[in-house]
């Protein structure tokens, strides 16, 4: 993919079907049904990285969605 973009992919999502289907089945998000799991990791890396706090001094956080309480 990166030769056909001529760009290089900085980030991405594993491809999770048991576990999508499992969050939809549970009418939760992803990141809310397995907030520790691969998928969950990949789009905190992903939103902390937009937010520009990828580096290493980057705060360490419980995850993207540690704010809410289920």
């Amino acid at each position: 993919a990166q030769k056909l973009l001529q760009h290089s992919i900085a980030h991405s999502v594993p491809y999770a079907p048991r576990s999508v289907d499992e969050a939809i089945n549970a009418g939760e998000p992803l990141p809310i049904s397995e907030p520790t799991g691969p998928y969950a990791k990949a789009i905190d890396a992903i939103a902390l990285a937009l937010a520009g706090a990828d580096g290493p001094e980057a705060p360490r956080r419980a995850g993207l969605m540690s704010w809410l309480r289920v």
